[in-house]
């Protein structure tokens, strides 16, 4: 534990350096020092009127929200499962929940040599339709006979894959963000998004937690997975993929408008 809390240590105080030595008002421009003053609440109101007044941000938030939420029933269910219901050993485990790292780690790099997106969204999409899969994978071992060995090497691989496909979910999303919300509101956009995205949570693991103490694990899962994939195919169905795919961004709303309740 020393070691690991060592590692933590060291990783954080370097993060705290590059901190330090960025420069956050690099590309600022005159006319947003002058707009700065404002209270915390009146800045908050007009990223959520901007939000509120552009469907296809309030769709990608949706879909942002949605995805966090269901995906608490994994983040919930996944220890149970495999230690209590499958009796997996701890070093066992231990080494599955790594191979998600490994996931993360190898496709973000090769993602950090490839172009770029040209459809964002629908990379998204598929990927947010290929973890309704995985999770809906996940319940197998409990559906059919698996020996402790095949258990272990299922679950390795398809976390292995639920890492890779994380990686294909978030980034897209937030490129396209970036680059379809005006400048002077990514700020407020992005806070209200991580904002209902941390609500999400506790209340995604109550939910789930109930869940699992009163239904079988198998069958939240699969109905976790088949929420995921009705859900992309609804909120991100064709027409709103035309829209994102289109390059300019989603312009700023007038003034008056962000201020009004």
């Amino acid at each position: 534990m020393s070691v690991f809390l060592t590692i933590y240590l060291i990783a954080s105080l370097i993060a705290v350096i590059l901190d330090s030595t960025m420069n956050f008002t690099l590309f600022e421009k005159e006319r947003d020092k002058q707009e700065k003053k404002e209270s915390v609440f009146q800045s908050l109101k007009e990223g959520l009127n901007y939000v509120r007044l552009q469907p296809l941000l309030m769709t990608i938030i949706s879909i942002s929200l949605i995805v966090n939420f269901i995906f608490t029933a994994f983040n919930v269910g996944f220890p149970f499962i495999v230690n209590t219901k499958l009796h997996m050993p701890s070093v066992q485990f231990g080494i599955v929940e790594g191979a998600f790292a490994v996931g993360t780690l190898l496709l973000s790099i090769y993602l950090s040599f490839g172009k770029e997106f040209k459809q964002p969204l629908s990379v998204s999409k598929m990927g947010i339709f290929t973890l309704g899969l995985l999770v809906i994978a996940a319940a197998v071992p409990m559906l059919i006979p698996f020996t402790s060995l095949s258990v272990f090497i299922y679950y390795f691989v398809l976390m292995f894959i639920f890492g890779a496909v994380n990686i294909l979910v978030n980034i897209p999303i937030m490129v396209l963000m970036q680059k379809k919300i005006a400048n002077e509101y990514k700020g407020r956009v992005f806070t209200i998004l991580e904002t209902f995205a941390m609500g999400m949570m506790p209340v995604g693991t109550l939910l789930f937690g109930v869940l699992y103490d009163h239904v079988p694990a198998q069958w939240v899962l699969i109905v976790a997975g088949s929420m995921f994939i009705v859900s992309v195919l609804v909120l991100a169905r064709p027409s709103i993929i035309e829209k994102a795919n289109e390059s300019k961004p989603i312009p700023s709303i007038p003034k008056q408008k962000a201020t009004s309740v």
